[in-house]
């Protein structure tokens, strides 16, 4: 049984869609939004994640690049799905047209769990390409390749406390309309959170050792 993360924050096709993988085997985690699929997939790595993209908090393409930085996520296969968008250039296995088939849903799940070939992952390519340029570069040992997963490793603490931060202050935004407060303030520090975790997965190299 495989373990897939569901995140979509339309609640009528999120259960829809989690009783058609259930039925089909799969363990599956729901989530509602972009954030709360970011910390489903830090607390436990699921052998495969389906999202929307156009989502509250975090959009699923933000998302994807925030997951991709962080090393026990490398190898998991993300299925991206919209109503408006065709194409993207997060590494996914695969873009789906919202109504999605759910035959061919299914059967993309069966391949993306039984097998997972890192050439499906662009950035998966893209971190050899560079673990290549390091080996052949003057001094690009094993020890150099090794040196860059450190930093990434490094980065990717600085990117989770970043995540949790946000779950915090998103938590803070929710009490404060609920008190009828002004929430502006709380929603720029909540902006600020997400640009500067973004702007760390921009910086951060992701190198494995070979």
């Amino acid at each position: 049984m495989s373990h897939v993360l569901l995140i979509d924050d339309d609640p009528l096709l999120r259960d829809a869609m989690q009783a058609l993988l259930t039925d089909c085997g799969h363990a599956v985690t729901v989530a509602a939004d972009g954030l709360e699929g970011l910390h489903a997939a830090m607390h436990r790595t699921p052998d495969a994640i389906v999202s929307d993209v156009n989502m509250p908090l975090v959009d699923g393409r933000e998302m994807v690049r925030i997951l991709k930085s962080l090393p026990e996520l490398w190898d998991v296969p993300i299925l991206l799905m919209s109503g408006a968008i065709r194409s993207t250039a997060v590494p996914v296995v695969a873009m789906l047209r919202k109504p999605v088939d759910p035959a061919n849903l299914v059967a993309l799940l069966d391949r993306m769990t039984g097998a997972k070939p890192a050439a499906a992952f662009d950035g998966h390519a893209h971190a050899a390409d560079v673990a290549g340029e390091l080996a052949a570069a003057p001094g690009g040992s094993a020890g150099a390749r090794c040196a860059a997963n450190v930093r990434a490793h490094a980065y990717a603490r600085m990117i989770r406390r970043g995540v949790e931060l946000m779950r915090q202050q998103k938590n803070r935004l929710d009490v404060i309309r609920e008190a009828g407060a002004d929430p502006r303030d709380a929603q720029v520090l909540y902006d600020s959170l997400v640009k500067n975790v973004l702007t760390l997965v921009g910086q951060c190299g992701v190198v494995r050792c070979g």
